[in-house]
């Protein structure tokens, strides 16, 4: 049965070295334990979709947290964001 209220923010995590970032968590407005998912962005990143993935859940009576794991590559568009992850993960691959 879906849950009528939901409760969503954006929260700061710590990651690896201390690093802080952001998630995006999504729950049901009542009170009392939910089961709970972690909800992984696709290549493109955090956007929308993936906002709406963790609300879905929400709706469905789950506490979803969705990291922005991009979260080192800076802010922007996540296309913009995207871009430079990839352009990344090319450098990596490259041999020396």
């Amino acid at each position: 049965m879906p849950y009528e209220g939901q409760q969503a923010e954006l929260v700061s995590f710590r990651g690896h070295n201390g690093d802080m970032a952001q998630a995006y968590y999504a729950r049901p407005a009542r009170p009392g334990k939910v089961p709970g998912v972690v909800v992984l962005h696709h290549i493109i990143g955090w956007d929308e979709w993936t906002t709406e993935v963790a609300r879905k859940f929400a709706h469905h009576g789950y506490a979803a947290i969705a990291p922005n794991l991009f979260f080192r590559f800076g802010e922007g568009s996540p296309d913009d964001v995207a871009a430079r992850a990839r352009g990344r993960r090319a450098a990596l691959r490259t041999p020396r």
